[in-house]
């Protein structure tokens, strides 16, 4: 299912089925300018991250409306027996849609394509992570590393007796 507002889209499945291949997912994608109508499933609404294109009509259809009506007949056209492929190309065209980062309101600057968010939010500055001396807190990466070297209560510091760290 997707949460849509003028160029927000809430993506709830993933881009890809092989868990290797994931971009993204259960992400709120913020589109610089919106997808084309024929970027989503007439069927369940959703945002086609996995366009099936039926060999009846040539229609797409999501990966989920495409295992619901498998072998009945196309919701679209009502033809017999719906069979599908994976239409790559409207794949690759989906996620050449350019989209700002989902930390664009901590202060990110950063859009690019969907395929290549999942690489911008492994080394965005304003992504939370855990302290990495296990102390419990959590901060952007951007500060993180003020607090491992000042702030952190559990930082490793050298001994002011036996100088051994």
């Amino acid at each position: 299912s997707i949460l849509a507002t003028p160029n927000r889209v809430l993506a709830m499945s993933s881009l890809w089925s092989s868990p290797a291949n994931k971009i993204v997912e259960d992400l709120e994608y913020d589109f610089v300018t919106k997808p084309k109508e024929d970027f989503y499933c007439p069927v369940t609404l959703d945002l086609l991250q996995e366009p099936y294109q039926t060999a009846c009509c040539g229609k797409h259809l999501s990966r989920e409306a495409y295992i619901r009506y498998h072998g009945k007949c196309c919701p679209l056209c009502r033809g017999p027996c719906l069979t599908a492929t994976l239409d790559k190309y409207h794949q690759r065209n989906m996620l050449s849609h350019e989209v700002r980062c989902p930390k664009k309101a901590e202060g990110c600057k950063w859009e690019g394509e969907i395929y290549n968010l999942k690489q911008h939010l492994s080394t965005c500055q304003y992504v939370k992570e855990s302290c990495p001396h296990w102390c419990g807190s959590m901060f952007i990466r951007l500060k993180m590393e003020e607090h491992k070297s000042q702030h952190c209560p559990l930082r490793p510091f050298t001994c002011q007796h036996c100088r051994e760290y």
